[in-house]
């Protein structure tokens, strides 16, 4: 998934910078009150005790939360990159793997990205706190009833859109006006309706670019998850309805960029019967 360059740069000075000042202690055992002695400047919000091992979640005002992991007998310290977004733990797998989710929300700038799912794997081969685990983002599956927000440009226009058998791409482009200092769709909302199996993406603060005016419906050939695409304009909203198969019982999405010139955002919205298993 690619992510604003600006947003890119972000991540990196808050994962580094912003996080508290620690003191190695690797192959020494260290206790709860040796760890708090590392807050003193920041809240700590939670503190996990598992398997001798200590994950410590603390904040900072306006910031998102942080995740540090401490092995009670050696001392060893790890950081959790959940990038600049707000994240949530979910789930505890074990010593070597977290889970988190995240609303797509960050407390760098507005860009509002559709929720996913962080995924935190220990690395064998990092060397210090920083390289330790991976951070591995996932798509975060809805029921499909389920409504989400994401986006946050206003004043752009449709400029096309994509069907396939099990995904719905909208691409916008600029209203005559050069983007800022980075792209992404405008804000957008889903909606179910259940009584015609349609599920809608609202778009605010956007138009049909002139060429797609030129469409007054999309037909999508009848398949596995949909019946059928339409799009309809009023005002400054625009409406995505699709017509849904039974077999569509669960969605995720993600932002993205054309990878070249003019590098026009896109969501793309893929459907299921059933959530992908973790191992």
């Amino acid at each position: 998934m690619n992510v604003p360059l600006i947003l890119i740069i972000a991540n990196l000075y808050f994962s580094i910078s912003a996080l508290p000042s620690f003191t190695s202690t690797v192959d020494q055992k260290i206790r709860l009150d040796d760890i708090k002695k590392n807050y003193t400047d920041w809240k700590i919000v939670k503190i996990r005790t598992f398997n001798r091992h200590i994950l410590v979640e603390s904040q900072r005002p306006d910031t998102v939360s942080f995740f540090d992991l401490y092995n009670l007998d050696n001392g060893e310290f790890s950081h959790l990159d959940t990038y600049s977004h707000y994240a949530k733990l979910i789930k505890i797998v074990n010593e070597n793997r977290f889970i988190f989710f995240s609303s797509g929300k960050n407390h760098i700038n507005s860009y509002r990205d559709f929720p996913f799912i962080i995924e935190c794997v220990r690395n064998n081969e990092g060397q210090d706190e920083f390289t330790r685990f991976n951070s591995i983002r996932k798509p975060k599956y809805f029921n499909i009833g389920e409504s989400v927000e994401f986006g946050n440009i206003v004043n752009q226009v449709l400029i096309d859109i994509i069907v396939d058998h099990e995904r719905v791409e909208v691409l916008f482009g600029p209203n005559n006006k050069s983007y800022g200092a980075y792209t992404t769709i405008p804000p957008a909302k889903t909606i179910y309706h259940q009584d015609k199996n349609q599920f809608i993406i609202l778009f605010t603060g956007t138009n049909l670019g002139d060429k797609f005016k030129l469409y007054d419906k999309i037909l999508a050939e009848k398949n596995f998850y949909f019946q059928s695409v339409e799009v309809k304009e009023r005002g400054q909203h625009l409406a995505v309805i699709i017509r849904l198969q039974k077999s569509a019982k669960f969605y995720t999405a993600e932002i993205r960029n054309l990878m070249t010139k003019p590098f026009w955002p896109y969501v793309r919205f893929a459907f299921a019967t059933d959530i992908p298993k973790e191992d």
